[in-house]
This record gives C-alpha cells, structure tokens and sequence, in this order.
C-alpha cells in the first residue's frame, strides 16, 4: 500500500476528532524513533524544523477564474506573490469597478476584466447581438434517399439547406440539353 494510501485510512478511522493529523505525526516519529533506536526528541526537532521551513514558503495569492475565483493553491515563486501561472497578475490590483458587469449562463457574476465600456469582450458581443432581430430558422424541405424529410436548417432565404439546393443544381444539369464534344 503506497503512503498516501495509508494515510487516508488512518485519518478515516480517527475521523471526527480532534488533532487527527498532529496524532498521526506524533505516533509516526515515535514508532520511527523506537524502530531505528533513535531519541524520539531528536527526531521531533527534526521534524519541528522541516516543518518551520515549509511555512516559508507562500501559496499563490492569484484566483482561478475557471472555478469561481477560489483562491490559487500552487505554492509562490521565491521572492514573489504568485505562482508562474498568476504572475502576470503581480502589481495589478482586483477593483470591483473593473470587472464585468455581465452574468454567466450559469447566472453567476462574470468575473474577467471589463475591457469594453462595464463589460467583457464575450458579454459585450452578446449584448450587441441581442438587439438584433432573431433570423428565423426554417426546417429544409427536402427528402432524404430512404424518403424521410431532412432534419437541416434551409439557408437563409431559401427552402432547402446546403446538401439538398446542390442536388437540385445538380438535377437542373442533367435535364438540360448537352452539346457533343467537338473532338
């Protein structure tokens, strides 16, 4: 069974109570302590030292847009606020007026930048669009090779979609009249 496996069912077994994961390192440095025949208070301070270390080092401060702007969990570059991913974000400052005004379709609030008046490029187009008129979508009128009407949208201004108005092109083609080849 691989470590993280044999954590997972220790921090199960001892769901609900407190400290679990101060138990579990607790009881891990005392069997490693009396496994190797080593001071369990040497070891202790080892691992009080990794663990000092590790809480230098900073998580990203960057959101991810894609799930809602949670915060970033990927650990900062050195000397840096961010992650390499969120580094483009270092000295730009989140202002609740220059985000997008727009909503989802989802209906959640859009959170990407307002680049185009109080909106995103997506929601300004969107806005553009729905002041025009609708086209209306007609079903073609023509038949399938089995004999079924065809499922496709007929062009803009026609009756029958893009397969079909070829076929009649075609059809017209053969019923007019063909001159010999002159060789």
């Amino acid at each position: 069974m691989a470590l993280h496996e044999l954590i997972r069912d220790y921090v199960q077994n001892n769901q609900g109570r407190h400290f679990v994961y101060e138990r579990l390192i607790r009881d891990l440095i005392s069997c490693v302590s009396q496994e190797h025949n080593l001071n369990e208070e040497e070891v202790l301070k080892t691992c009080e030292n990794f663990l000092e270390n590790r809480k230098e080092t900073k998580t990203c401060q960057g959101v991810v847009a894609s799930k809602q702007n949670t915060p970033c969990t990927c650990p900062a570059i050195a000397g840096e606020d961010y992650c390499k991913r969120h580094l483009f974000m270092k000295g730009y400052h989140f202002v609740e007026h220059n985000c997008c005004q727009g909503t989802t379709k989802a209906g959640l609030v859009c959170h990407f930048r307002a680049t185009h008046g109080n909106f995103c490029k997506r929601h300004q187009t969107v806005l553009n669009d729905t002041s025009k008129p609708v086209p209306e979508k007609r079903r073609c009128c023509g038949e399938n090779q089995d004999g079924t009407r065809c499922v496709r949208d007929a062009r803009a201004g026609d009756t029958l979609c893009g397969l079909h108005k070829k076929k009649a092109n075609n059809e017209t083609l053969k019923k007019t009249e063909r001159m010999p080849c002159a060789f």
